[in-house]
Parts: C-alpha cells; sequence; structure tokens
C-alpha cells in the first residue's frame, strides 16, 4: 500500500469514527428534545383536564425526536477533506494532511509532492480513531437524564382534577353505561315479543333511541334526565291510555293471581289427585311442616349426642329413641310411612352410630320431600279455587287463556256433530250466561250473543265462527296486556337508568333503583 492510499485509509476510518460520534450526539439531543416534549406534556394532564391521549401522542413524538436526532447525525457525513482539515487542527499539524490530499490531486513538482505525503504519512502511521475519537456520553446526556428523572417522579404525582371535573366525569361514565343498559334491555324485550300494537310498539322503540344518544353523544346530567322524563310520561300516557279498556282491567285483575304454572283446571285437578294420593287425605301442609322441623330438630340433636359409655351418653340415647319413636308415630297417623326414619330407630337401639347417622339424614331429606309435595298440593288447592270452572267464571275472574281453551274445546265439539242433545243445551246454557262476563272484551259479548242465537237455531257451523270469532276478541285482549307489561319493563327500566344518572351510581347498582320516589 501506497503512502497516500494509507493516508486515504485512515481518512476514511476517522470520517467513519465521526459519523458514529455525530449520529450518537445528536441522538442524546433528540434524547433531551423528546424528554422535553414528554415532560411539558405529562405536566399538562397533571394539571390540565385534558384527555389521556395526550400521553401517548407526546410519547410517540418524543419517540420521532431521538430517531430523528440519530437520522440527521448519521446521514451528515464529512468528507475526507473535511476530516483531514479537523485532524490537522485537533493534532495540530499544520494543514499536513489537507496540503498533502491537495498536492496528491494537482500536477505539482513531483518532488516536493512525494515529500508532502511522506511526512503526512508519518503521523497517520501513529493515529488511532478510537483514541482520538472516542465514545463518550455527551454533556446533553446529563440534561436528558435529568429530565427524564423528573418526569419519572412527576408519574408518581396524583392528576390534579377540580370536584367540577370529576363530577363530569362520572356523569359522562354512568350516562353511558345507563345508555348501553337501556339498549340491551330494549332489544331483549323485542326480541322475546313484538308489541302488537303500533303505538306501543313506537313507544318501545323510543326507549331504544334515547338508549343510543345517552351511550353515543355525550350530554350533561340534566339534559339526559330530561330525556329520560320524556320518554317515561310517552309511556305514562300510552299505559293511560291501555288502561281505560276493561279488558285490561280484567285482565290485570286475574294477573295478580295468575296461574304461574300454565295448566287449565283439567290438569290441574290431575295433578292434585296424583299428589293427593301419594300423601294421603291426612296430609296436611301445616302439619307436614311442623312435622319437618321436629325432624330438622332431631337430627341436630342427634349430631350433638356424645359417643361413649357414660350414664350422660346413656340417657341421650334413651331420650333420642323416644324423640324418634313420637316422630315416627306421627308421621304414620299422617299416613307416611319413612322407612329411613325405621332403620334410623333400629340402628340407634343396636349401637350402630355410623348407620345410624346415615339413616338419619336420609330420613330428614324423605321427610323434607313430603313437606315440598304438601306446600305444593296446598298452593295447587288454592290456584284450582282461584280457577273459573267454566266459561262464565273464567270471564268474569279475566282468565281469558282459560276462556279460549274452553271456546275452543265448543268450537271442536260443535264441529264433530257427536254434540247429544242434552250436552248441546249445556253449552247452550254455558255460553247464554257468558255474555254478560264477556262485556269487558270488545266484540266477545256480541259474538257470543250471536252463538247463542245460532245455538238456539241448530246453526251449529255458524255458531262455532261465532265462538272462534269471540275467542279472537279475547286473543286481542291478551296481546294488549302483553303490550302493557313491555311497556312496564320498559317504565322499569327508564326508573331505574334516572335513578342511576341522578345517583352517579352504575344501572342497579343503588339498592332503591327502580322504586317509586328513589333517589
Amino acid at each position: 500500500m501506497s503512502e497516500l492510499q494509507a493516508i486515504e485509509a485512515a481518512l476514511v476510518r476517522a470520517v467513519r469514527r465521526r459519523r458514529l460520534q455525530r449520529a450518537w450526539v445528536n441522538l442524546w439531543r433528540g434524547v433531551f428534545i423528546g424528554a422535553l416534549v414528554w415532560l411539558v406534556a405529562l405536566s399538562i394532564y397533571k394539571l390540565a383536564p385534558v384527555p389521556f391521549t395526550i400521553l401517548p401522542i407526546a410519547g410517540i413524538a418524543a419517540l420521532v425526536c431521538v430517531i430523528a436526532g440519530f437520522l440527521y447525525g448519521w446521514f451528515h457525513r464529512p468528507t475526507i477533506a473535511q476530516t483531514a482539515r479537523w485532524l490537522d487542527e485537533k493534532q495540530n499539524l499544520q494543514q499536513r494532511l489537507s496540503t498533502a490530499l491537495e498536492m496528491a490531486e494537482g500536477n505539482r513538482d513531483e518532488s516536493w509532492r512525494q515529500l508532502l505525503i511522506a511526512d503526512a504519512a508519518k503521523f497517520v502511521a501513529k493515529f488511532d480513531p478510537r483514541k482520538l475519537i472516542p465514545f463518550q456520553l455527551p454533556r446533553i446526556s446529563r440534561w436528558s437524564l435529568l429530565v427524564l428523572a423528573i418526569c419519572a417522579g412527576l408519574g408518581f404525582v396524583p392528576e390534579y382534577r377540580s370536584k367540577a371535573y370529576l363530577d363530569k366525569k362520572q356523569d359522562a361514565e354512568v350516562i353511558k353505561a345507563v345508555g348501553d343498559k337501556l339498549v340491551e334491555l330494549t332489544k331483549q324485550n323485542l326480541q322475546s315479543r313484538t308489541p302488537v300494537m303500533e303505538p306501543v310498539h313506537k313507544a318501545v322503540e323510543n326507549v331504544e333511541k334515547v338508549g343510543l344518544q345517552l351511550s353515543k353523544n355525550p350530554i350533561t346530567r340534566s339534559d339526559a334526565l330530561k330525556d329520560l322524563a320524556k320518554v317515561q310520561e310517552q309511556l305514562k300516557s300510552q299505559m293511560k291510555e291501555l288502561a281505560k279498556s276493561p279488558a285490561y282491567k280484567a285482565l290485570e285483575r286475574s294477573a295478580r293471581n295468575e296461574n304461574k304454572g300454565g295448566n287449565t283446571l283439567p290438569d290441574l285437578q290431575k295433578k292434585i289427585d296424583a299428589l293427593q294420593k301419594s300423601l294421603g287425605d291426612k296430609a296436611k301442609a301445616d302439619s307436614m311442616d311442623k312435622l319437618n322441623q321436629k325432624m330438622q330438630e332431631a337430627q341436630k340433636a342427634a349430631a350433638a349426642m356424645p359417643n361413649d359409655s357414660s350414664a350422660q351418653a346413656s340417657a341421650a340415647k334413651a331420650q333420642m329413641e323416644k324423640m324418634l319413636s313420637d316422630l315416627n308415630k306421627e308421621a304414620k297417623e299422617m299416613g307416611q310411612q319413612i322407612p329411613n326414619l325405621d332403620a334410623a330407630i333400629d340402628a340407634l337401639k343396636k349401637g350402630e352410630t355410623e348407620n345410624f347417622a346415615k339413616d338419619m339424614n336420609a330420613a330428614t331429606t324423605d321427610m323434607e320431600k313430603l313437606n315440598e309435595m304438601a306446600k305444593s298440593l296446598d298452593a295447587m288447592q288454592k290456584q284450582a279455587a282461584e280457577m273459573g270452572k267454566d266459561l262464565p267464571e273464567q270471564l268474569a275472574r279475566g282468565q281469558a287463556e282459560a276462556a279460549q281453551q274452553s271456546l275452543q274445546k265448543m268450537i271442536e265439539q260443535l264441529k264433530s256433530g257427536k254434540l247429544s242433545k242434552e250436552d248441546a243445551q249445556k253449552m247452550l246454557n254455558e255460553v247464554a250466561r257468558s255474555v254478560d262476563p264477556a262485556s269487558p272484551y270488545g266484540k266477545a259479548a256480541e259474538f257470543l250473543k250471536q252463538a247463542t242465537k245460532e245455538m238456539q237455531n241448530g246453526q251449529k257451523s255458524d255458531a262455532a265462527q261465532s265462538l272462534a270469532s269471540a275467542s279472537k276478541e279475547l286473543q286481542n285482549a291478551m296481546e294488549q296486556m302483553q303490550d302493557a307489561q313491555s311497556m312496564m319493563a320498559s317504565l322499569e327500566a327508564l326508573n331505574k337508568a334516572e335513578t342511576a344518572i341522578a345517583s352517579r351510581k352504575a344501572f342497579g347498582e343503588c339498592p332503591w333503583c327502580g322504586k317509586k320516589g328513589g333517589r
């Protein structure tokens, strides 16, 4: 390698080293600027009610500053001539390197040229870029670390927010959550059953609309309460219109004591007979409940019995035998056989402690089942007493579904043509007595009155059609009732929403939510 090539190679190494050093220094300048950006953004967030998004935006800006600083230093590459002049100044070489490069490019005196290159090559041979251009933290790094330390400390400082701002933020969160819940409940309501009456359908949809408005459009607490109150008034007004219907009043009265099992009277009677057969005539709900309580007390006493051969244990065993024997006798007097209780008494007499505990648990379970059966029987008997036994009673008591079933049975009998004279007269009498009780159900009374005349004239087919029309009127009345129930569900949801916003609680969180006047 010639002396000129050695000089150029050394300068190339110096250029690379200077380039890396410049990129390194500018990277720290970018860190300093980025840290300042982050500090300013964090300070603003801590002191002012700005959105949290200011922090990730500032973080991205700080990262851009760091990258931009590095790239700025990296792409501003010094030339070989600039590096030669820099080394001359740095090493006090009196322009040897820069002059040697200039002489190498020009048509100068060859001897003088070689002399200058040789002189410069002596100094280049001793040149070490790593020592001359060392990598170390620049001064600005200290300021950068100081700013970053301040940012870290500031991160632990809680944000300052005024009470008004916190209340407004909480209101916004509650309003959005309430809106989402209203939309969800309304959709469930409409999916389970679409209201038949158009005004009712529209009123329920208005609840969904106000829910969407609360969920998507930020409004104040007072505006949200006004919107809810407006929709509530619409629903209440629609409820008043429905309540004017005589059919609604009759069905509402019946709904208070409705048969939740959905049984007709014959079906209910079959279940009553089956339970009565299993329990016997002497088993009453009150008596069985008292017997069950005694059994529970006996089980507790058995668990507390001492398990040794002391006099106290013997006395407790004798007392337990008497208690269980009395229980068994009382159960048999009610017509109840409890084999596990007999087994428990026998195990107690034989001193079989483990078997006794097992049989006592089984006997207690059997007694609980018998008690539940007795309660179910009592409830069914009360339901049967409340259910109308024929069409007039069903209409009078607002049992529209049972009345429909009675009408359907009559229609099938009329269409079959196998109705005896006696049964026809009985049906005629029942339909005639149903005219007045059917007056609340739209035109049902007119159709029943028409069916009565048609049955008297022997027009069975026409009578069946009139009865079907009366059944349709009952169906319309029931649909109105179901529409009212849909509106009641929407009103309840609105009431909970209003209370939640007024109290700044989650939907349904406060124990009084949904209660009239609750705040």
